[in-house]
């Protein structure tokens, strides 16, 4: 099954955004960073693919310790970044490409993903193929987010807004390629499963995800990704002052969490093993 939607999705306007929002975007993830960094041992000296690398943090720090990494994303304004940040390191390298789909001249020895997976039309097919990319045993690790409940870095300000917002036309399959799709740890284990991976193992990981040093950054983030920024979009094409309270309301729904220091929300995400 093509993913393309996604493709067309993280190549426009989405992909510049995370271009931008870069530096705040892996602030707000580098509790989860470290954790799943903590855990990619098995990258020493070893050829590693890095699935849905956006700007490239994640494959930068696997160069330090890998073989050789190759970073594959189907975002060209993201890679462009990776690209632009990893000048002059020489075993790193970068792939325009759908992970899923594409077919690589020999196997990786280590594949490792941070956020990068859930975004599969057929996570089974999507799986599948990568297990073909990888060479025997070699170990499967990545991060997903856990249910939107479970993340009040998302959560919060989608209550804020969901209210000014129209009702979707149909009702929202929580297994659609999305930052959530992955939300229920059985489904990630079928997935893996029938894609012939084994010792497969879901852990969970919680932090409190730093979203800006005062309210006002943390508002300015979340009107650039997230609920609010999607709210923005639809709402200020037809009535600036729909736009301002939306805006108005997650700030509100954020003042809680300002305590005078870093504005932090908690997160919580899957780590998942497995092994090819």
């Amino acid at each position: 099954m093509s993913n393309q939607e996604q493709i067309d999705y993280w190549s426009g306007e989405t992909g510049d955004t995370w271009v931008q929002s870069q530096v705040r975007i892996d602030a707000m993830m580098e509790p989860i960073t470290n954790a799943l960094l903590a855990q990619s041992g098995d990258a020493r000296g070893k050829r590693t693919l890095d699935v849905g690398c956006g700007c490239g943090t994640t494959s930068l720090a696997l160069a330090e310790v890998a073989a050789e990494v190759t970073g594959v994303d189907v975002s060209a304004p993201m890679l462009a970044e990776a690209r632009r940040r990893s000048a002059g390191v020489a075993n790193l390298s970068y792939l325009e490409a759908d992970a899923s789909s594409v077919h690589f001249d020999r196997p990786f020895e280590f594949a490792v993903s941070r956020f990068g997976v859930m975004f599969f039309t057929d996570p089974t097919a999507a799986f599948t193929h990568l297990h073909g990319q990888l060479a025997p045993s070699a170990p499967l690790l990545f991060v997903c987010w856990a249910a939107p409940a479970d993340n009040a870095w998302f959560s919060t300000a989608a209550a804020a807004v969901n209210p000014l917002m129209p009702p979707p036309p149909a009702p929202v399959d929580p297994r659609a390629p999305g930052p959530f799709a992955f939300a229920d740890p059985e489904d990630i284990r079928t997935y893996l499963s029938a894609a012939h991976f084994r010792d497969i193992s879901i852990e969970p990981l919680t932090a409190d995800l730093p979203l800006g040093a005062t309210l006002d950054e943390a508002v300015a983030f979340q009107s650039q990704i997230g609920p609010l920024s999607r709210a923005i979009r639809a709402l200020e094409a037809k009535d600036a002052q729909g736009r301002d309270e939306a805006v108005t309301r997650v700030r509100a729904s954020l003042a809680r969490f300002d305590t005078g220091g870093t504005i932090e929300l908690p997160g919580k995400a899957w780590l998942v093993r497995a092994t090819a």
